[in-house]
């Protein structure tokens, strides 16, 4: 029988939201790049294109998971800044909970 004590549970939430955070970091990192990419490789076949938009996609789908994590302790959202200058935290804003 597995051991499924409070602070066992607590540490997989937090590794899992980590997990999604850096997902989404590097996704948000890397979509303009794949974007170019996209273009620049559509010239030569259609499947390249095809390819890019799925992992543009892809990258997006990481980017909002990443944005409806909250904190496990005050369920305060783990992002700051609004577009552009949108921030994972690696602590809470609100409780100062380590989550990365």
């Amino acid at each position: 029988m597995p051991d499924h004590s409070v602070s066992r549970l607590a540490k997989r939430v937090t590794q899992s939201i980590a997990r999604r955070q850096r997902v989404a970091r590097w996704g948000k990192a890397l979509v303009v790049p794949t974007l170019v990419a996209t273009f620049y490789l559509s010239r030569w076949t259609g499947w390249f294109a095809v390819a890019g938009v799925a992992l543009f996609f892809v990258e997006a789908i990481a980017i909002m998971m990443g944005e409806l994590q909250r904190c496990p302790r005050c369920e305060g959202r783990l992002l700051t800044g609004r577009g552009w200058q949108e921030e994972f935290e690696g602590t809470c804003p609100e409780c100062g909970y380590p989550i990365d």
